[in-house]
């Protein structure tokens, strides 16, 4: 004799079997439409920005061909982005001098840091604590030769400031050479 109770512990048990895989299944379709979208060309995204403009066109064509190189030092200077605005956040002086350039000087005094570019030179604080991750987009990136520009706005309340970072490579690694926001 079968127990009307076991029967329907079964079908519950298959119906949420069969929810656990329809939530896996959308997850997965909506990664895939998600990385989808997010692939631009560097033509695109100049296109949109600037236009056909024509003596712009040989760079362009010569990034896209670039494609590996320049997602590579995305996804590296990303990081060490990432790094920087956390390294910020805790005054980890060390870890800022170790990868700044050349040009990148710490003041730990006046927790700042001073970017000298010959005859140009700025000062930027040492500051990142409204920097989370819900507020962050990349806004836009540029690889040139060996410099890897990154453009981040941070949005709070209706508003945003833009940060720049610009990193050079050195060999196979990249160091921070430049910081600016608005």
């Amino acid at each position: 004799m079968v127990h009307l109770g076991n029967v329907k512990e079964v079908f519950s048990l298959s119906k949420l079997r069969i929810a656990a895989v329809i939530l896996v299944i959308s997850i997965l379709i909506g990664y895939f439409v998600f990385e989808q979208s997010r692939q631009t060309t560097y033509q695109e995204v100049v296109s949109e920005f600037i236009g056909e403009d024509e003596d712009l066109q040989p760079k362009s064509i010569e990034l896209e061909s670039n494609d590996v190189k320049s997602r590579e030092a995305l996804k590296d200077t990303f990081n060490l982005a990432m790094n920087v605005f956390h390294a910020m956040q805790t005054k980890n002086y060390d870890y800022l001098e170790e990868i700044s350039s050349s040009a990148v000087s710490i003041n730990k005094e006046t927790n700042s840091m001073m970017f000298n570019h010959g005859s140009l030179q700025h000062e930027q604080p040492i500051s990142a604590d409204e920097v989370k991750l819900q507020n962050l987009h990349l806004n836009f990136y540029l690889l040139e030769d060996n410099t890897f520009t990154l453009s981040f706005l941070i949005i709070q309340n209706e508003m945003s400031v833009e940060v720049y970072f610009e990193f050079i490579k050195d060999g196979e690694n990249w160091f921070l050479n430049d910081y600016k926001t608005n």
